[in-house]
C-alpha cells in the first residue's frame, strides 16, 4: 500500500485546505476502498541561519575553551560532536533483532525551537560543569558592536 501525503493549512477558522487538491483527489480516486488512518503533522521551520551563527561563532568556541580548562583539548568539529553525543544523543532499534544502538542527532535536522532548545541545554550545562557564561544573543551582539 501507498502512503499518500498533501500539503495543507488549517485557516484562521479550523477549517483544512489541501493546497494541491486535484492532485489529493486523484490519489485517492486511484486509491482501494477501506479505512485509512489520517494524520496531520504541523511544519516547522529548520534552525535559522542566525541560530547556526551564534551557535559556531559564540557557543562552541566558549565550550571549547571550557572543556580545555578542565583537560580536554578539541577542536571545533570535535567540541561540536562532543555536544551532539550530551545533548543530542537518539535510540534506534533493529526491527528484526531487537537490538538497541544510540546514534547522535544532526544539528541541521532540528527544527529552530529544538536547536533553541539544545542551545539552552548546552548553556545551562556550561554554567553548572564548566562555570562558564555563555552570552545569550542579543548580549553578545549588543557586546560586540
Amino acid at each position: 500500500m501507498r502512503n499518500i501525503s498533501a500539503l495543507c493549512e488549517i485557516d484562521s477558522e479550523g477549517l483544512l485546505k489541501i493546497i494541491k487538491r486535484r492532485e489529493f483527489d486523484l490519489c485517492l480516486k486511484t486509491s482501494p476502498k477501506g479505512r485509512y488512518f489520517l494524520h496531520l503533522e504541523k511544519i516547522y521551520r529548520k534552525r535559522s541561519l542566525n541560530q547556526n551563527a551564534y551557535y559556531w561563532a559564540v557557543v562552541v568556541p566558549i565550550i571549547r575553551d571550557g572543556l580545555f580548562d578542565v583537560g580536554y583539548k578539541l577542536t571545533l568539529e570535535q567540541t561540536h560532536e562532543y555536544l551532539k553525543n550530551e545533548f543530542l544523543r537518539k535510540e534506534i532499534i533493529n526491527e528484526k533483532t531487537g537490538e538497541i544502538k544510540t546514534i547522535n542527532r544532526s544539528t541541521t535536522e532540528l527544527k529552530t525551537v529544538e536547536f533553541m532548545e539544545f542551545i539552552d541545554s548546552v548553556i545551562q550545562w556550561a554554567a553548572e560543569y564548566l562555570s562558564v557564561k555563555i552570552p545569550m544573543p542579543d548580549e553578545f551582539y549588543e557586546n560586540n558592536k
